[in-house]
């Protein structure tokens, strides 16, 4: 009896014994899988708790390993520091997971995995690293192939051939991605994001057989369809038509585009950028009937919006108002382009676009009434930091304005705020010269006495001509600069800027001028200074 129940008690405690491993071993595989599912929600933090919980809780266990939550806790932990931006931490986790004992069959995985986390966040030659690795070491692994690592290195080497400007590197690089044997799978999207590189740096012919190769080779694919390629490669063709003049051809294309069985989501889309590229050939009756399709088709697109087709529908008509001269028009198309909901940044480009509209018609009709408007505008209705590009645009547009209706201090003062705002803008040294004509104009009327405005308009054409060499005005700076050392008994320098514009000056009439010029020079008697 007694031997029976020590019998008893050992089988029990056996069987307690192999229900505590069993349940070991299914807490550790529970939290394993648990991890990986709340991986997969993006749920990094929860993930790497349970995964170093199975470390540490269950150190031994198959599921604590290298091969799964000894390398997913770093692969976690690499992620959440990129996701930081903190580099160093992501790097170093790295080097990490480069120098686990992992089995052979998981290695290449966990190294590719590795490199593609460098890769979304831009880090390059962080992922490159890791990509090589897989190549080099397991070169017959899967993840080494075409479909893997084979062509994220000839992405990326691409890419930055791209980036570097090295357009002849580039294309090899492309055509060895054309010729990897991935799967049909995988090829498409390889294809259309090489095509999409080149055309995001305006290599649309380059770009274009990228996308014809999907639409005959993979024709079933949805990278082949009206979303993708399909739409892609008549755009480019449109494009191209558009910038070789032959609008037969590109309206041709366009409606082509028109009649994509694309989706729902993608049509809008299509509609306005195939409308944008009319528009900025200034072929607006095309460009109005795609915005307008937009608009009647697609209403609660966000491209039939007030920052897409319904605004681009009412500046094409405010163009088209005033330059039939029909400024009631134009005005009230004004007012509801004001009207509009739009950003703060994109309403100050709106209220520019039409004060820059009253200063080209005011100019055209010399109506002081919308140069008085445009000033109105530039100087209280559109704000703008001080010290920013807006800046410099908005008081070079007074000025313009300004000077048109001859009021040349003004003029004057708005130039040399632009100029203040930035000294490098496009307009800088036309600025300049405006400015030295305004005081010569003040001077001629009587207004500004010589004392106080030839150093004025001095200052500004010398400016302009040691500033600004490839400002198209600079050689009638340089005339009047040696003009005004004529006058001031300084025939040396007067002769040095008639040398320069013989010398630069391939015009007639202004070789004519300046030898006129020239022989008044006395001192070196038709440039007796040996030049």
């Amino acid at each position: 009896m007694f031997k029976r129940m020590i019998s008893i008690q050992l089988i029990s405690i056996s069987v307690l014994l192999s229900q505590s491993c069993a349940l070991a071993i299914e807490d550790a595989n529970s939290l394993y899988q648990q991890g990986e599912a709340m991986e997969r929600q993006g749920r990094l933090g929860d993930a790497l708790a349970h995964y170093n919980r199975i470390c540490s809780e269950f150190p031994n266990d198959t599921f604590a390993g290298p091969d799964n939550a000894g390398y997913r806790a770093k692969l976690v932990a690499c992620r959440i520091a990129l996701e930081k931006g903190d580099a160093a931490s992501a790097k170093e986790i790295a080097e990490q997971i480069r120098t686990l004992p992992s089995s052979a069959k998981q290695k290449p995985e966990q190294l590719y995995s590795t490199g593609c986390s460098f890769d979304t966040k831009k880090l390059f030659s962080d992922a490159l690293s890791f990509y090589q690795q897989v190549l080099s070491e397991y070169p017959n692994s899967r993840f080494a192939g075409p479909d893997c690592a084979g062509y994220n290195t000839k992405r990326i080497a691409y890419g930055q051939a791209l980036e570097s400007g090295d357009i002849v590197e580039a294309r090899k690089i492309a055509d060895e991605i054309r010729n990897l044997a991935s799967s049909p799978e995988e090829k498409p999207a390889q294809l259309y994001s090489t095509g999409y590189l080149f055309e995001a740096k305006r290599l649309f012919s380059d770009a274009l057989p990228f996308y014809q190769d999907i639409n005959s080779g993979y024709p079933d694919s949805q990278f082949a369809g009206a979303n993708y390629a399909g739409f892609k490669a008549k755009e480019i063709a449109l494009m191209m038509s558009l910038e070789s003049g032959d609008i037969v051809e590109a309206r041709k294309i366009a409606d082509e585009i028109r009649n994509l069985a694309s989706s729902p989501e993608e049509k809008p889309a299509q509609l306005f950028w195939t409308g944008c590229l009319f528009d900025t050939k200034k072929l607006f009756s095309d460009a109005l009937s795609f915005y307008q399709q937009v608009l009647s088709e697609y209403p609660n697109s966000r491209f039939a919006g007030p920052d897409y087709a319904g605004y681009n529908i009412k500046r094409i008509a405010y163009g088209q108002a005033l330059e039939s001269d029909d400024i009631v028009e134009a005005r009230r198309i004004a007012d509801e382009i004001r009207n509009l909901a739009s950003s703060p940044e994109e309403k100050i480009n709106r209220l520019f676009r039409i004060a820059e509209g009253y200063y080209l018609e005011g100019e055209k009709l010399q109506n002081n009434e919308l140069l008085n408007e445009s000033i109105e505008m530039f100087g209280n209705e559109i704000p703008s930091d001080p010290n920013n590009n807006l800046a410099a645009a908005r008081f070079y547009m007074l000025g313009l304005n300004y000077w048109q209706l001859g009021e040349y201090f003004d003029a004057a003062d708005a130039f040399e705020t632009s100029i203040e705002a930035d000294p490098n803008q496009m307009f800088a040294g036309d600025m300049h010269w405006l400015i030295s004509d305004s005081y010569e104009k003040l001077k001629a009327a009587g207004d500004v006495n010589a004392v106080e405005a030839d150093p004025i308009i001095e200052w500004g054409y010398q400016t302009l001509f040691d500033n600004y060499p490839n400002c198209n005005i600079i050689d009638y700076a340089a005339m009047r600069l040696s003009q005004i050392n004529l006058d001031k008994g300084n025939e040396v320098a007067a002769c040095g800027y008639y040398c320069w514009l013989l010398m630069k000056n391939d015009d007639p009439n202004g070789i004519g001028f300046v030898d006129a010029m020239f022989k008044k020079c006395e001192k070196c008697g038709g440039c007796g200074n040996g030049n």
